[in-house]
């Protein structure tokens, strides 16, 4: 799960997954 070091990338990925797993909550 760090193959890419990446310093925005895992930030956007939870982001996106967190938005996405809200909006399936909802």
């Amino acid at each position: 799960r760090r193959k890419l070091d990446e310093p925005g990338a895992p930030a956007l990925i939870h982001t996106v997954r967190g938005v996405g797993y809200v909006l399936r909550e909802d």
